[in-house]
Formats: C-alpha cells, structure tokens, sequence
C-alpha cells in the first residue's frame, strides 16, 4: 500500500480550492484540481502499457470511490463519456490519450495543476445534492492499480462559474 502523508495530501488538494463547480460545454461538471508537488509527472510518447490492466473495461474492479461514505460507480461509460482531464490547457479524453497519443512525451512540472472533471449527471443523486458551493466533503479513493493507495480529501465545494482550460 502506498503512503502518501497527510501534510503532502492537503498541498495536492488544497481544501478550499481544490473541488469545485463548473460550467463547461453547457454541461454542469465537478472539478477536481491537484497541485503536484512531488514530482515531475512524465507520459511517454507512443502507446501506454497497462501492465495487462483491463481498462477502461473493469475501472471499477480498480477504483472505489465514496463521497461523505457514499458510494460513486465507477463504470467503462463514465470513463469513456464524462471524464476528461485539463493539463497545461489541453483537454484530454480516456479516447484522445489512449488512441490518438494526445497526452504523449507531456510532463506536469511540481508545482503544475492536473484537472479532473467529472459531469454532475454521472453522479448518483445523493452526490449531487452534496456537490453545491459551501457544501463541505470528504472523497475517498482507493485504487488497487500496480501499488493500491488510498486518498481521503476533505474539501469544500466552490462555484467556478464557466470553466475555461487555458
């Protein structure tokens, strides 16, 4: 199992930054934003190895993800639909990084932001109604991908208003 301390866990995800609510593409996301602060982050060029991991088909047999103890599927649909990642102003989608190379011989320097944003819609209902400016919570992450690791970030929620990568 992975260690990441707390001290470190709280620089990556600021709490009164680092979950929010945006307007993106006429849809309503839920932006999650991470500072690196360890290391730089390096994806190769070319194609990514998996190790003989089944994504995005069982994404959910290698993430379990809980707001405020509330369980979050995680499916081949939302990875493939819902899901897209903002680094350095260039969107990426799971298809964009893993069949057109887009995210390939990038690196995130420490101290770079790495965006995640999740459509509302993909959300179950009682997430939903949790993910409101001022609302505070707690996301759990545990993958069990090469080394497992678990992340627990208590954040308050925020409205961004209209997202915009760059």
């Amino acid at each position: 199992m992975s260690y990441i301390p707390k001290y470190i866990i709280k620089r990556m995800f600021p709490r009164k930054k680092c979950l929010s609510m945006v307007e993106y593409e006429g849809d309503e996301w839920v932006k999650l934003m991470m500072v690196n602060v360890i290391s730089p982050i390096e994806v190769p060029e070319g194609e990514i190895d998996l190790g003989g991991i089944d994504l995005p088909n069982k994404v959910g047999e290698y993430i379990d993800i809980k707001v405020n103890d509330i369980n979050v599927e995680a499916t081949k649909e939302i990875l493939l639909n819902d899901v897209i990642l903002v680094t350095d102003g260039e969107v990426h989608t799971w298809e964009s990084i893993f069949e057109d190379g887009s995210a390939g011989g990038k690196t995130v320097p420490v101290g770079g932001k790495i965006e995640l944003l999740i459509k509302k819609s993909a959300f179950p209902d009682e997430v939903k109604d949790l993910m409101e400016a001022g609302e505070e919570v707690e996301v759990s992450v545990h993958t069990t991908i090469d080394n497992p690791m678990d992340i627990t970030v208590k954040a308050i929620v925020q409205d961004a208003g209209e997202y915009s990568p760059e």
